[in-house]
């Protein structure tokens, strides 16, 4: 978020289901529903131009495997730390229980990620 705010470049994609989508997103996200990432039609929507690019999904937990995935085909793909659950808690838009702001976490759970 901090990120967004300093107008830094970032290509948002939001891999919920579209009806959750529709319900509230972060501003700009594009929908590319998790089991349809990898489909070339959908591929052809994100940056090749280096941007980084944020996977958002409920909690986190799928859009580390996507934020791999997609690092794997040479994107710079980094899953959101706790989902659409840590993007309202940062911008007070409460769903879940998660006091923490929004971190981006590259393609790694969360335990690796802070060496757990």
């Amino acid at each position: 978020k901090s990120k967004m705010d300093a107008g830094e470049s970032l290509f948002s994609m939001d891999i919920r289901a579209n009806k959750d989508y529709v319900a509230g997103h972060i501003p700009g996200a594009v929908n590319i529903e998790f089991a349809k990432v990898a489909k070339p039609e959908n591929l052809a929507l994100l940056p090749a131009d280096g941007t980084p690019i944020v996977v958002v999904c409920y909690t986190s937990q799928t859009g580390n495997q996507i934020a791999s995935i997609l690092n794997l085909l040479g994107y710079d793909a980094w899953a959101l730390r706790f989902g659409m659950m840590g993007w309202r808690a940062e911008t007070k838009m409460k769903i879940g229980s998660s006091a923490s702001s929004a971190q981006v976490i590259k393609g790694m759970g969360y335990s690796e990620a802070v060496g757990q």
